[in-house]
């Protein structure tokens, strides 16, 4: 079976876990799974690691090794308790990005680390007063258990919330921006057909206006040839009337001339 036919199951499963399913209910569950890692993790930790680096060491850490490696699963538990908190008690949008994974893994070691504190020096003080260490690594951890859920209910519960909240809003702004870029796409859309028409008008206007300039261009062309006709006319009767009167004259010497013969 392939995942994405896994993913519906996935989705319905989770939606009736925690539709149904009371939130101590699925701490409970989270811390319950938790701590048997966390045992396993201890258990394995002191064998492998603690008693053989311990063993040529000072009396103190050889007296105390059973705290120390208890205290060092407890850091390393704390990473996984967060990721089945997530996924069982306050949703996977806690961690859903790597900023909301870093922010809620923050306020697990912040919550955690006073049970950190408290639950190792309980559990040095019972095995210091002879209680075995499985006994004392479950007394100390159920009794610390109780603190840790009303602490995470405050911190990561209200910062899921607090998400929650921010993306409903964010989501209703994100409509009202929807609604603000349709309405720009609309005066978009007229504006663009007003400025075609405009366009349209200045070509009309502009080829209009170069029909006018070669009309006038025509009528002055034409005025010029008149005017250079009206003068080459006005110029020809003057010389003509230059030429008549001088005949005018040699006709009257010549009139002069015959009456005094």
């Amino acid at each position: 079976m392939n995942s994405s036919a896994l993913t519906p199951i996935i989705e319905v499963s989770t939606k009736i876990w925690f539709d149904n399913v009371p939130e101590p209910i699925r701490f409970m569950t989270a811390a319950g799974l938790g701590n048997i890692l966390f045992f396993n993790i201890d258990r394995a930790f002191y064998k492998t690691i603690v008693v053989p680096l311990t063993k040529d060491t000072h009396k103190l850490f050889q007296k105390n090794k059973e705290t120390i490696s208890f205290f060092f699963s407890y850091l390393i538990q704390v990473g996984f308790q967060h990721f089945l908190n997530a996924m069982l008690v306050y949703g996977i949008d806690t961690i859903s990005t790597l900023e909301k994974y870093a922010d809620t893994l923050i306020l697990s070691y912040s919550s955690y680390s006073l049970s950190l504190i408290g639950s190792t020096m309980g559990n040095a003080i019972l095995i210091s007063r002879g209680v075995s260490k499985n006994v004392a690594f479950w007394s100390t951890i159920v009794t610390f258990g109780i603190v840790n859920f009303f602490l995470l209910r405050c911190l990561i519960g209200g910062f899921a919330s607090c998400h929650s909240s921010s993306s409903s809003s964010s989501s209703s702004r994100g409509d009202e921006d929807e609604k603000v870029r349709k309405k720009l796409r609309q005066v978009a859309e007229s504006n663009g057909d007003n400025v075609k028409q405009r366009i349209n008008n200045h070509n009309r206007q502009y080829h209009h206006q170069q029909h006018r300039r070669r009309l006038n261009h025509q009528g002055e062309d034409q005025n010029k040839k008149s005017l250079g006709m009206i003068g080459f006319l006005s110029s020809s009767s003057s010389s003509s009337s230059s030429k008549g009167g001088e005949d005018e004259k040699v006709r009257k010497e010549l009139r002069q001339v015959v009456e005094s013969n």
